[in-house]
């Protein structure tokens, strides 16, 4: 795994307090160092709001604010490169799976899960994430280059145009 993934920004967000643990320790264990966790959904947004991460963990099923009203509440941030979000839920329902990845879900697992499945999704998500930026920011500069180049020619264009006036006055 190369350092881009493991310094990768991810935040999870699940009302149990035992899940956090066991989801904190499993990545720190397989050398990811930017965790964000947190209890409560209200929180979970507003470091959501406030930071760029590069993958979601999320519980459905939360008190207060549910996973899809918080997803919902995730789409009006806004933001130009959102983050996977990963499903992680006790509810098996074919219909809770179909609707989740129908809104901003990515990837579902339910729980229990097994680590080293959610560990390869993980990563392959983020992995996915990051080529995503990479390409985005690349098309973002070639853009610009052919912006430049295009300004270039007009210019030289301009040029020519000039030169062969004055080389008609003679």
């Amino acid at each position: 795994m190369n350092q881009e993934i493991k310094t990768a920004k991810i935040l999870i967000i699940d009302d149990e307090e035992s899940n956090l643990d066991l989801l904190e320790d499993l990545l720190l264990d397989n050398g990811y160092t930017h965790i964000i966790i947190s209890t409560d959904p209200k929180h979970g947004l507003l470091m959501y709001q406030q930071k760029d991460f590069d993958l979601v963990l999320l519980d459905l099923m939360m008190p207060e604010i549910n996973g899809f009203e918080l997803m919902a509440l995730f789409e009006k941030a806004s933001k130009p490169f959102p983050p996977p979000i990963l499903i992680l839920t006790s509810d098996s329902n074919h219909e809770t799976r179909i609707k989740a990845l129908n809104s901003l879900a990515t990837d579902f697992l339910t729980k229990p899960f097994l680590l080293d499945e959610v560990i390869c999704r993980i990563q392959n998500l983020i992995e996915l994430h990051l080529a995503k930026k990479k390409l985005a920011d690349k098309s973002t500069l070639l853009e610009s280059l052919v912006q430049e180049r295009t300004k270039e020619l007009k210019q030289s264009q301009l040029y020519i145009i000039k030169s062969l006036g004055y080389a008609a006055e003679y």
